[in-house]
């Protein structure tokens, strides 16, 4: 109903997807006419400027995120929104909690799951290994449990025991509006300009994105034929990535460009783009390359890509941390695009935008 005050709660704003998504539904919210508060552990991050003004910044300026179930309880007992919607497990925790301890005028509680939990709990070290029991005692206080696709969905029932039926799928909205707009703007590279192949690989470079994968089968390819890879992210393993690159002999044929507010003229650019990863929830990009007319390749990850490319139907499938399975696919379609022979409408419709916000409007009732 408009005018009700809903809290969306997140750690930060910092360059991931479940970022990116969340703040794009809320600001649909707003839009329509919802009053929209976005609370933050710490209000910092690349993605803050793309927050409707409409929408207040709470910021909670907790030095840990394991410090903000009080100070989120506190903001639930002045603000009192109807609902609040969350995203990522720990912070989905942290909101239950402080749920739990509201007296009266509980709000209605949307937690969202982005990824998947079964790729990532044998690394959990230290009190990050009670994530998976807290979620399995907690999540069931939750109104709505939401995954951004099938597979996500089950995985966390497998993972913590959590009734199928309970998990509901909504895939991640995309502004393919915004996204025309923004994806004839110039490429400020002269590689942009040039006749030469372009690989592109997206993403925070982190250890799941697997960008070593992507960088060892793209040196391959270079033996073979003239091509040049650019990779568009920060992470914390900038440094390990920028050794491969220099110990190897075409280091000038490689480019990590670091964070880009608008990688669609990349992706309009790309020969070829290329997901890496070692599992996924559902990696938005992967749509978003699609709808600027790459050519793709993912890794058959758990769990998205398979669901979006539709068995391989709209962009190629290889095994996971299999080099030279990439390096097949890469020269594949360099050699021979097929994208533009490919009407990828039916596809991109299942994650317009229109579809995920009345998905969670309906929610709300």
């Amino acid at each position: 109903m408009k005018g009700q005050k809903l809290a969306f709660f997140m750690r930060w704003a910092q360059g991931g997807g479940a970022e990116r998504v969340m703040i794009s539904l809320a600001n649909q919210f707003a839009e329509a006419g919802y009053i929209v508060d976005f609370v933050f552990v710490n209000a910092q991050g690349k993605f803050i400027q793309d927050i409707d003004p409409r929408i207040q910044i709470i910021d909670l300026k907790a030095h840990r995120a394991a410090f903000s179930s009080w100070h989120f309880y506190r903001y639930l007992r002045k603000e009192q929104p109807h609902t609040v919607i969350s995203a990522l497990n720990y912070i989905n925790i942290f909101a239950i909690l402080a749920t739990l301890l509201m007296p009266s005028h509980k709000p209605k509680l949307i937690v969202t799951e982005h990824g998947t939990l079964g790729a990532t709990s044998q690394n959990l070290k230290g009190r990050a290994r009670l994530v998976p029991k807290l979620m399995q005692w907690l999540y069931p206080f939750a109104q709505h449990v939401i995954a951004v696709s099938d597979g996500v969905a089950d995985d966390l029932a497998q993972q913590i025991a959590l009734p199928r039926q309970n998990i509901m799928t909504i895939y991640n909205p995309i502004n393919f509006t915004s996204i025309e707009q923004l994806k004839v703007q110039p490429l400020q590279h002269p590689w942009g300009e040039q006749n030469i192949p372009i690989v592109l690989g997206v993403g925070r470079l982190v250890e799941v994105k697997n960008f070593p994968l992507l960088i060892q089968a793209f040196l391959q390819v270079r033996k073979t034929m003239p091509c040049r890879l650019v990779i568009l992210g920060e992470g914390e393993k900038r440094n390990e990535l920028e050794q491969l690159v220099q110990a190897s002999v075409y280091a000038e044929d490689i480019c990590l460009m670091g964070f880009s507010e608008n990688p669609y003229p990349w992706m309009v650019r790309a020969d070829v783009f290329v997901l890496s990863s070692d599992s996924e929830g559902l990696p938005t990009v992967l749509i978003e390359a699609i709808a600027c007319g790459a050519s793709v390749i993912s890794t058959d990850c758990p769990h998205g890509p398979r669901e979006i490319l539709q068995d391989g139907a709209y962009g190629i499938l290889v095994p996971v941390n299999d080099v030279q399975q990439m390096v097949q696919a890469m020269t594949n379609i360099l050699q021979q695009p097929t994208q533009s022979q490919i009407n990828v409408q039916p596809l991109l419709e299942k994650f317009q935008q229109k579809r995920a916000f009345q998905a969670y409007q309906q929610l709300l009732d």
